[in-house]
């Protein structure tokens, strides 16, 4: 079995985790012991020795301090391991002297050690230790509580003549082979609960990791594709697929020679504006943005699920990014500052979405004709002076309609065989732009 690695952060969230446990084991035992000691004290057996009734009061009254100062230090200080390895001997230190007490005090004879019921406390401290979390923890305590019924079973010696002549059935079943018996039993019992805590602190932690694993993925990954990968797997991403989609490629026109008219800092504050304002309008229409690449962005419609409405999507989203264009160029030029302007191109079609890299880089991306086109439709603006140059195949799988829209004249795109149908806005037709809650029209 793979050993698993700790990051920082999960073993941080492990450690919260047992400290929680600590704090609800705490509780736990307080209850108990007050329900043992409540009753121990309105009902108590009769006929049984004050020494020993003192015996049980104070062993009780310990468990509530020892209950009490773990659920403190969990709450205020979170101790590390030496203190919780203080509180475990102080633990099995207060069962065995619950467990022999009664048996010197009541002369009972050691080989009925099981029958009494602080024997049972041992179990107790077994399950509560199993909420830390810890196969150790819990390995250590069990191995002393079969210990010890080992070491009894070990010493223990014949029963009383006059007890098996008052009830000769006690002999057979309190033997040292019923014992063993008994021991087997036990350490039957905290074998599986070793194991059952061991599995479940591995689930935990890979859990933990998928969850840690996803976060950091979706830093890096649009967010639908982020959660693509949560809910499928990251494998998903690598074998890609084919599908139909919609690519929108938008770039600054005349970006060089803004280049060289400004300082660099001033160049990075305008290529954040524009790219804040382009994100926002393609994810409002629906669409995810593949990758900024130096002051142009691709966005992709219909990835990573399959989209009927991705044409209308990027359709949508190109007009969106001219409103706002338009009115962040306004404020620009009130402060004297030149305008800038952005060119887009929009086609439809197959496209192949998926992870492309090796073991150990991995990039999502999306491939394709398609995108080619839309990166020479957008190329194209510079030299028609439209601000969108969409394809035949993006208007007809938008089902547009065709009177917003000038056709440019065909013709042939740069590494690319065949023409291609081409249309710019029609002049004085303003496209509209996403309506949240009605869809996306174009």
């Amino acid at each position: 079995m793979a050993v698993l690695r700790l990051t920082t952060s999960i073993e941080r969230l492990i450690e919260a985790a047992e400290y929680e446990a600590d704090r609800v084991a705490a509780v736990s035992r307080s209850l108990f012991a007050t329900m043992v000691l409540v009753l121990f004290l309105v009902r108590p057996p009769p006929g049984i020795p004050p020494s020993f009734a003192g015996l049980i009061e104070f062993a009780l009254v310990c468990n509530l301090a020892i209950a009490g100062s773990s659920w403190w230090l969990a709450t205020h200080v979170r101790p590390g391991r030496r203190v919780g390895a203080a509180f475990f001997l102080a633990d099995f230190a207060l069962f065995v002297g619950f467990a022999v007490a009664p048996l010197l005090l009541l002369d009972i004879p050691l080989a009925m050690f099981a029958v009494v019921p602080s024997f049972l406390f041992g179990l107790l401290m077994l399950l509560l230790a199993a909420l830390r979390f810890s196969p150790h923890q819990v390995a250590l305590l069990a191995s002393g509580v079969v210990g010890f019924a080992a070491f009894m079973v070990a010493v223990q010696t014949d029963l009383p003549a006059e007890l098996v002549r008052v009830s000769p059935a006690l002999r057979p079943v309190f033997s040292q082979t019923a014992n063993l018996i008994r021991i087997l039993f036990l350490a039957g019992i905290v074998g599986i609960l070793v194991y059952l805590v061991a599995r479940s602190r591995r689930l935990l932690i890979e859990a933990l990791s998928e969850a840690e694993h996803a976060i950091n993925l979706s830093r890096y990954l649009p967010e639908p594709v982020a959660r693509l990968v949560a809910d499928q797997g990251l494998e998903v991403l690598s074998r890609g697929r084919r599908q139909e989609a919609a690519v929108l490629f938008a770039d600054i026109m005349g970006f060089t020679r803004l280049a060289e008219s400004l300082p660099p800092e001033a160049i990075g504050q305008i290529l954040t504006q524009i790219r804040q304002l382009q994100r926002e309008a393609i994810e409002q229409a629906g669409g995810i943005v593949d990758k900024f690449i130096g002051d142009a962005v691709m966005a992709v419609f219909g990835v990573p699920e399959p989209d009927p409405r991705a044409a209308v999507a990027a359709l949508a989203a190109a007009a969106a990014i001219e409103q706002r264009m338009a009115a962040w160029n306004e404020a620009r030029i009130r402060s004297g500052e030149p305008p800038v302007r952005v060119g887009m191109g929009i086609h439809y079609g197959d496209v192949f979405a998926g992870a492309v890299g090796d073991a150990e880089r991995l990039e999502f991306t999306t491939l394709g004709d398609t995108v080619n086109v839309a990166q020479r439709c957008e190329r194209l603006t510079r030299e028609t002076g439209v601000s969108i140059v969409a394809t035949r195949a993006v208007l007809e799988a938008a089902a547009a309609s065709f009177s917003k829209w000038q056709q440019i004249p065909a013709r042939m795109l740069r590494g690319r065989q065949g023409e291609v149908d081409l249309f710019g806005p029609a002049f004085g037709v303003a496209l509209e732009s996403p309506r949240p809650t009605n869809g996306l029209s174009t």
